[in-house]
């Protein structure tokens, strides 16, 4: 029975920039060396996840979309892919465009970098950030034609003072969805309303990894910077966040240096003192 490292990507693991530092790449192949398991836990999408990680990046196993899909990095194989039910993404887009409620419906894995957009009312700058980031792969969204697409995600990006009142609402429609909640990475004033199948999260899937590769929680180490990352880290004896995260993460969560400043080295390092 072996040891894990989970990391989130984006501002814990890389560098404001989007790189891997020369320090967390080596420790990285040191984890490596001694039989650790590597697994970077992201929210990017697989086409995302591959423009900044090159095939030949020091990990073993990337969990991409929040959960939702499962790679072997090695082998390039994909291990899960959860989508949302075609009748619940008819439901959801509905209520969506009823309350005039942005969104972009992602198609699904591994094509989930594709979406479908709705703008709207009061729709924050990072939405229309996001569809010139994505240009070539974003089209409005089209009831007849979409509606009926097998999808991975649905998000809603919303300024902060409406997250709460919007977040409350859509989960009052009970429709067995994961809900998550994410700090825009384009505008740090607005949130994310991410929406996918049940048991979609960082946790879920984690929970899933560790239990395939017959590793105890106890036995694995979790580091990351956001609240998409709390299930996650929930899971983990071993947690920790970077000094970047947000100070209610930084509260409950054993605190390590700014992903700027290798904090992935240093909880690395404080974890590994004490297996």
């Amino acid at each position: 029975m072996g040891s894990i490292v989970f990391t989130d990507l984006d501002g814990t693991l890389l560098d404001n920039e989007w790189k891997l530092s020369r320090k967390n790449y080596d420790t990285l192949v040191y984890l490596g060396n001694r039989r650790v398991v590597r697994v970077v836990v992201t929210g990017r999408s697989l086409y995302s996840a591959r423009k900044v990680l090159g095939d030949d990046f020091p990990i073993d196993y990337l969990i991409f979309s929040t959960g939702a899909g499962i790679m072997n990095w090695e082998k390039k194989e994909l291990l899960l892919a959860r989508n949302i039910p075609k009748k619940t993404v008819r439901e959801y887009a509905e209520i969506l465009i009823e309350n005039k409620i942005n969104f972009m419906l992602h198609r699904e894995i591994p094509e989930s970098h594709f979406f479908y957009y709705y703008e709207g009312n009061g729709t924050p700058p990072d939405f229309q950030q996001r569809l010139e980031l994505y240009n070539p792969f974003a089209q409005p969204f089209n009831y007849s034609a979409h509606v009926h697409l097998p999808s991975t995600q649905f998000l809603s990006i919303l300024p902060s003072s409406k997250f709460t009142v919007i977040n409350e609402f859509v989960r009052s429609k009970d429709l067995m969805l994961s809900i998550i909640k994410t700090t825009s990475p384009l505008l740090n004033s607005s949130l994310w309303l991410e929406i996918y199948a049940p048991e979609v999260s960082k946790g879920h899937a984690t929970d899933y990894l560790a239990a395939i590769l017959n590793c105890k929680q106890q036995d694995c180490m979790v580091i990351g910077n956001d609240f998409n990352d709390v299930d996650m880290l929930d899971l983990s004896a071993s947690s920790f966040v970077v000094e970047n995260a947000p100070e209610e993460l930084k509260k409950r969560y054993q605190t390590v240096a700014a992903n700027e400043s290798d904090g992935f080295s240093e909880a690395v390092n404080l974890w590994l003192e004490k297996i």
